[in-house]
């Protein structure tokens, strides 16, 4: 027979441990208070709202900010309005029965945008800031302010600050151009950058990556520091860790509506194939860490960076890159922008912002036409803006071209092989040359840049048939057609064409040269 004691005997005569008498004085009435106090905070503050793809949030009603329905993110927040409101320091556990409980509620549909600005069905748009709620009527060049909105919400970044835009009287559009008077931004390039600006804050188009390069004494993260301030306001205006992973980047869109990076040495090939993605609009988590019920939002992300020259080199994010050299400054006059000058500015954005939003359906078949696929959206916004602002849309469109015509310069210059190509060709007589491709590859070892070696070169006619393959599309840029002719002999040759209007003398970017020159002094 066993005689051992059972466990119900063991539980029942166990001496009670420190927690079991902390237990003790929690009573029922004790828990009934927390719970009371929690609920009574949440229906004072926030509405609980739904998106249509099914996320669950807390609206704050003044604030309009959007928290998703986790305990990681509104503990904090409840709990200091608890104690504000009754001096009563809620438990956690508390804070998260009542969310289970809220999550069985029916609760309130709602269009949630992710960062400053919304635009919900029928065309209106909304951009958040410290006053209130601004909002652009559809088709119509007027914005109002307004408040308590139960149907849009912002789902603010993680290190956004408030949009602060104080309503100022006597205001004109082209005081836009005061940005340009407290940088080094170059103003031959000024369509381009203010349509970058408003671009930031029209939702559900596909973003552009600005990329500003010069010398050490060009002012390129002052000004990239000015352009963050302006539009996304952030405890962290410029961010030195530079992401290496998918992972990375999309905890940098987390906690940023801009992605702003300073001082980029280079990008590898993981993060660069993946910008695109979050430049046209892809589908994040919300939170970094596993939660039982994880919120995704679509967002397409704009993207800034700084460095000594491009460090874009894929060609899907090249054609998707605005990259604006910094001219270096002679003499130190840059000075610190006054908050009423951003005020300033940033009323006279939201003007051509109306102006934009109005319009944006409106250029004609024949501009459409000239617009590059890759970035159809800012251009289109651009061509809006030069109107805003008084000039011919023509003006936008020959600053873009000269930007596009420097980045494939850029393109050409870091392409050691295309480079020959281009010299080869430069200096041969007659309007086309047909070669053998194993006899192009020798050619082309006396006319390789002197800051590259021949291993930097094709190494067989293998290898050079598959380069000429790729650089087709560069070339054609450049000047030079390049087709390839059937086998004849066992030997495959290649026929390069001129194109008189494009073929020109190349000369070297300035950014470029210092890049070379940083390669030979190693």
């Amino acid at each position: 027979m066993n005689n051992r004691p059972s466990n119900t005997y063991r539980q029942e005569n166990q001496p009670l441990t420190k927690s079991d008498h902390r237990s003790q004085h929690v009573t029922p009435g004790r828990k009934d208070l927390y719970l009371t106090a929690t609920r009574r905070v949440i229906d004072a503050h926030f509405l609980h709202c739904r998106t249509a793809e099914g996320g669950h949030y807390l609206v704050h009603k003044e604030s309009l900010f959007a928290f998703p329905l986790h305990i990681e993110d509104v503990v904090g927040i409840i709990k200091k309005m608890a104690a504000d409101m009754s001096g009563i320091d809620l438990p956690r556990g508390t804070i998260s029965s009542v969310i289970d409980i809220l999550r069985v509620e029916q609760p309130a549909n709602c269009t949630i945008g992710y960062g400053r600005s919304i635009r919900v069905p029928g065309g209106t748009l909304y951009l958040q800031c410290v006053e209130g709620v601004i909002q652009f009527p559809p088709k119509q060049r007027f914005y109002a302010w307004v408040n308590n909105f139960p149907d849009i919400a912002f789902l603010q970044t993680r290190r956004a600050e408030p949009l602060d835009i104080t309503p100022i009287h006597n205001v004109e559009k082209a005081d836009v151009m005061r940005l340009f008077e407290f940088s080094n931004l170059p103003k031959e390039q000024a369509l381009l950058i203010i349509t970058w600006l408003i671009s930031v804050w029209m939702p559900g188009i596909q973003k552009t990556l600005l990329e500003l390069v010069g010398g050490r004494r060009s002012g390129k993260s002052w000004a990239q520091d000015l352009i963050k301030q302006l539009v996304d306001p952030s405890s962290e205006n410029l961010t030195y860790d530079i992401p290496t992973t998918v992972s990375d980047t999309q905890h940098l869109a987390r906690l940023n509506q801009v992605i702003s990076l300073d001082q980029v040495e280079s990008l590898n090939d993981k993060v660069q194939k993946y910008l695109p993605r979050l430049l046209q609009g892809t589908t994040i988590k919300c939170l970094k860490q596993r939660a039982r019920d994880d919120v995704h939002l679509r967002v397409s992300c704009p993207v800034i960076l700084n460095g000594l020259t491009s460090v874009v080199t894929l060609t899907e994010l090249a054609e998707s890159t605005l990259t604006v050299e910094l001219p270096e400054i002679l003499q130190p006059t840059l000075i610190q922008m006054p908050p009423m000058e951003l005020n300033v500015i940033r009323t006279a954005l939201l003007s051509i912002l109306g102006d934009v939003h109005a319009e944006l359906d409106t250029l004609s078949v024949s501009i459409e036409n000239r617009i590059p696929s890759a970035i159809h959206h800012f251009c289109r916004i651009g061509c809006l803006v030069a109107r805003s602002l008084g000039y011919e849309v023509e003006v936008f469109l020959d600053q873009l071209n000269a930007n596009r015509q420097y980045r494939h310069d850029m393109e050409l210059a870091r392409d050691p092989t295309a480079l020959s190509i281009h010299k080869y060709v430069m200096d041969s007589e007659g309007d086309s040359i047909e070669i053998p491709v194993g006899q192009l590859l020798s050619e082309l070892k006396v006319y390789k840049p002197d800051w590259v070696s021949e291993n930097d070169l094709p190494q067989n006619p293998q290898s050079m048939g598959a380069a000429l393959l790729s650089l087709k599309p560069l070339m054609q840029t450049h000047g030079i057609q390049i087709d390839k002719n059937p086998k004849i002999g066992g030997i495959h040759k290649v026929k390069l064409t001129k194109i008189p209007q494009q073929l020109k003398a190349f000369k070297e970017p300035e950014s470029f040269s210092r890049f070379t020159s940083d390669i030979s002094a190693v």
